[in-house]
C-alpha cells in the first residue's frame, strides 16, 4: 500500500505500486530513470550545441505555457524523447 493514498483512493485510480532498492514504495516506475536518461544521452550527443533545456522543450514538443511542460509525465516525454532521437538519427549525415 502506498502510504500517501488511501486504500479507497488506490483502488478507485487503479495505481500500481513498484519497490525501490531503497525499499520505498513508488507509483512510478523506478526502471523509466535509466531508460529516460539513455535517451537524452544518446539524442544530446547528436546536438551537442543544444542547451539541456533546449533538448527537454524540443523533445517535449509542446507548443503551450511551461506549466504542462511540467507536468508531463515521464512515459510520454520518453516516447517524444524517443521519436526526436530518432528523429535526428534519420536527418544525422552519414
Amino acid at each position: 500500500m502506498l502510504p500517501h493514498l488511501n486504500p479507497r483512493d488506490q483502488q478507485m485510480h487503479h495505481v500500481e505500486a513498484f519497490s525501490c532498492p531503497s525499499g520505498k514504495t513508488t507509483v512510478r516506475d523506478p526502471e523509466r530513470i535509466d531508460r529516460v536518461i539513455e535517451l537524452l544521452r544518446e539524442t544530446w550527443k547528436l546536438v551537442p550545441d543544444w542547451r539541456l533545456t533546449q533538448l527537454v522543450v524540443n523533445a517535449a514538443d509542446t507548443k503551450v505555457e511551461a506549466t504542462v511542460l511540467f507536468h508531463l509525465e515521464d512515459d510520454s516525454f520518453e516516447r517524444k524523447l524517443q521519436f526526436l532521437l530518432s528523429s535526428l538519427r534519420a536527418i544525422e549525415p552519414r
